[in-house]
């Protein structure tokens, strides 16, 4: 059977979640450079403290009406680290800057702006879709550089195949650097 057609699964499903993970992190980057373009208001913080992430609550006013809000930053990965110094620069009963929505004044958060975790969503896909080409096309490749060993190819290390894998390998672990600072 065609090597192209065992891998086509995996390739397929690494291309869904690769896309997947590449929109959400689009919308994670539009929403962090939008919410830097809207106005500001004082709020003031009624709860602060740490949970699976940083809660904190606040409310706020916009033309007489009272919003209470919850969403610190548009950032999607947050470390224990990070999540204390959240939670000590917005002490409850403290009155700090909320940034909301003209168009929903309902829809607000603390820190405006594109962050370097926001980044996440977009590396994270480019990974999985990085793995999912490298594997598609050393099925592709497989047939006609490789040699069948009863069970899997081996390629010849001067063959274009092998050339794909290591430039493949070497863009997938560039990428996972990127990651890890993204999350440091």
């Amino acid at each position: 059977m065609n090597p192209l057609f065992k891998t086509l699964p995996v390739v397929a499903l690494a291309l869904f979640f690769g896309g997947w993970a590449l929109w959400w992190g689009a919308a994670s980057v539009f929403e962090g450079y939008v919410s830097s373009t809207w106005p500001r208001t004082t709020g003031t913080i009624q709860e602060s403290r740490i949970g699976r992430i940083p809660v904190v609550i606040y409310v706020y006013k916009i033309g007489g009406h009272a919003y209470r809000g919850s969403r610190v930053s548009t950032r999607g990965a947050w470390n224990d680290a990070t999540s204390r110094e959240i939670v000590a620069a917005y002490p409850v009963g403290s009155q700090r800057p909320v940034y909301y929505s003209p168009s929903d004044p309902g829809s607000s958060i603390l820190i405006a702006g594109v962050h370097r975790s926001s980044f996440f969503g977009l590396v994270l896909g480019t990974i999985i879709l990085s793995f999912g080409a490298l594997f598609g096309t050393m099925a592709y490749l497989a047939p006609k550089y490789g040699t069948f060993g009863g069970r899997s190819y081996s390629f010849d290390n001067s063959s274009p195949a092998a050339a794909v894998a290591a430039f493949g390998m070497i863009a997938i672990f560039l990428q996972f650097g990127l990651l890890f600072w993204i999350v440091r």
